[in-house]
């Protein structure tokens, strides 16, 4: 039998009523629904960027390929350098999100490490900071 997916902290968190006292429930519904709509275009950016991305990296791999698989530079002169110039180059200008796409995955994995953190801490009743002071060896 089979199950359906666990939802991800940030689905999850969407879908959470906030605590807010001092909000209604309708706002309190907005503020969810705003959540929910930036995540969606949150995965739609990240579609789009590994997309941009693989193509970026396809047209170097094909670059590579015309100047030493089909040797067009031998065939075609100038023209063929010209051509796999372009591949490569136009390859390098698309596999730049690549910078982003990894920044946004190391900023979401933080994320979800502090929520752990602080739902652990909340669980032990510690403020995170300890209340023993440790003494240096000099010190008694």
């Amino acid at each position: 039998m089979t199950t359906a997916p666990e939802p991800t902290e940030a689905e999850a968190a969407a879908a959470r009523p906030l605590k807010t006292p001092l909000l209604s429930a309708q706002q309190q519904a907005e503020m969810v629904t705003q959540r929910t709509a930036a995540l969606a275009a949150t995965k739609r950016l990240m579609f789009w960027l590994k997309l941009v991305m693989l193509s970026g990296i396809s047209l170097i791999i094909f670059g590579h390929y015309l100047w030493v698989g089909a040797k067009l530079p031998e065939t075609m002169g100038v023209q063929g350098i010209i051509i796999v110039a372009l591949c490569c180059a136009l390859g390098l200008i698309l596999s730049l999100p690549t910078k982003i796409y990894l920044t946004l995955l190391l900023m979401q994995y933080e994320n979800e490490h502090q929520a752990i953190a602080q739902h652990n801490q909340a669980q032990n009743g510690t403020s995170g900071q300890s209340k023993v002071r440790p003494t240096s060896s000099g010190q008694q």
